[in-house]
């Protein structure tokens, strides 16, 4: 479950239009009753449980309420990460998105309480220490990707991904190979099976969109997949290749599909390898390389793969690709949707000297070539930063450092030290960081020695895991 801020609401919207859309009648609105107040306050335990409750109203009113309220959150989260609303009193029902229906006899003069319980620490603690346990049973070669992947609401199965090639479904804690594409993929040291991630509409659909690298000629290839039905397994024929982006050497592949709560798909590309950027793609608004993109893939299809979305920042701008929604990215290995406030964080690997944390905005230059995390790059010093943007957070290679994982923002409950903070890693030194996602400021270590970062994982509870090369995959818990 996550605290609800006022961008937060932004999700719960888009949740509502989903619901009204699916439930199909001519007005669900005129459907909830009329009249809506808050029956009491939400009050903090010493867990950092916290909940409220909202009686009757119309959706509008909700909608107010929670632009609102700041100090409790407002809607409960299901276990796949779907907002639900929970209507308690008179007809009793389950309203979850794209499967509810309105009981017989509801309407507009039915008494309802809406239960918006949820459960984190109010923002303005700083993180604190955590303790990784081991899950056991498989040890992992090089995972770069792990995910929610379920079967029916509430299912806890998990899929993670092997960088030679393949993906596993992890239900229960044994581990089932669900997809091979080995015969596919390409592995080098920073090439392979770098990311997957779930349509939105995935309970319907069965929808999975794959990131990889392929060879003759390489290259780095966006696909989507779909689910068997009523199986785990993903059909290896069912590809449909959507986007094919040249890559001139093996390294710098980025490789993160994130899709954002406006339900676009975003893709994190590396500045096309070798060292230093050497055709400056970074910078060059021309070329996909260096960039993190955002297109629209809903109606994909063989004959119009993608569409670029109208409101991105350089859509009509001569010689600028209108896929791009940021640029000037080395390496951005790992980002994430903070699903709370829907900030997109990221983290950027860099040169030889400074790594980096960076909030994604649109339209946003992040720097590469010309910077390095927080420092010149090239020219090596008296650089101009005009209109460049600062990473939220930088570190050296001192003590042993040398490339940053990015993780997610924490939104779980079970881990009340970190709730609300941004997770990272460095794959060499082992250290993980926390950083407050509301208000940005020192970065804290909570945890050492944990070497070979190579991702986070999260589950449907929001949950946080980390994956290194060699191990099982250690959840994050409480010290």
């Amino acid at each position: 479950m996550i605290r609800v801020t006022s961008t937060a609401w932004l999700g719960l919207s888009a949740a509502l239009i989903a619901l009204v859309l699916t439930l199909g009648v001519e007005d669900a609105r005129a459907q909830v009753p009329t009249a809506g107040t808050f029956a009491s306050t939400p009050v903090y335990s010493a867990s950092g449980q916290a909940s409220a409750v909202f009686r009757g109203g119309t959706i509008d009113q909700l909608e107010a309420a929670a632009r609102g309220a700041n100090a409790g959150g407002l809607w409960a989260q299901s276990s796949n990460g779907a907002f639900q609303l929970l209507i308690v009193d008179g007809p009793a029902f389950l309203r979850a998105p794209f499967t509810a229906q309105f009981p017989t006899g509801f309407s507009t003069s039915t008494a309802v309480t809406l239960v918006v319980a949820k459960a984190a620490v109010p923002p303005g603690g700083e993180p604190r220490a955590i303790a990784l346990r081991s899950l056991g049973g498989k040890t992992w070669s090089q995972p770069t990707e792990m995910g929610a992947y379920p079967q029916s609401a509430g299912d806890g199965t998990t899929f993670v991904l092997e960088q030679a090639g393949t993906v596993w479904a992890v239900p229960n804690g044994t581990a089932t190979t669900i997809l091979d594409l080995r015969d596919r993929v390409a592995l080098s040291s920073e090439e392979g099976l770098l990311s997957m991630a779930l349509d939105p509409g995935f309970a319907t659909n069965r929808h999975v969109w794959v990131y990889y690298s392929a060879a003759s000629p390489r290259r780095s290839v966006l696909a989507r997949f779909t689910r068997n039905a009523n199986e785990l397994t993903i059909n290896r024929d069912s590809a449909l290749v959507v986007l094919e982006v040249p890559q001139p050497f093996s390294n710098h592949n980025g490789g993160a599909i994130r899709f954002g709560p406006d339900g676009m798909l975003y893709l994190g590309l590396g500045d096309g390898g070798s060292g230093g950027d050497p055709n400056g793609n970074g910078q060059n608004l021309g070329t996909l390389l260096g960039k993190i993109i955002r297109i629209d893939v809903r109606a994909a299809s063989a004959a119009q793969p993608y569409l670029v979305p109208g409101d991105n920042p350089f859509v009509g701008t001569a010689g600028a690709r209108g896929e791009i929604y940021a640029y000037g990215f080395r390496n951005p290995w790992r980002m994430a949707f903070d699903p709370a406030s829907g900030a997109l964080w990221a983290g950027d690997v860099g040169q030889g000297a400074a790594e980096e944390i960076d909030l994604v905005q649109r339209g946003g230059n992040y720097g590469w070539n010309i910077t390095e995390g927080d420092r010149c790059y090239r020219p090596s010093s008296g650089c101009s930063r005009a209109g460049l943007m600062a990473p939220v957070a930088a570190y050296d290679h001192s003590n042993g450092r040398c490339s940053v994982t990015g993780g997610f923002v924490y939104r779980g409950t079970l881990v009340p030290e970190i709730a609300g903070a941004y997770v990272y890693a460095d794959y060499c030194s082992g250290e993980v960081w926390a950083i407050r996602a509301d208000a940005p400021g020192t970065p804290v270590t909570i945890a050492t020695g944990a070497k070979q970062i190579t991702s986070f994982g999260i589950d449907a509870n929001g949950e946080l895991y980390v994956l290194s090369q060699g191990q099982p995959i250690r959840q994050i818990v409480r010290p």
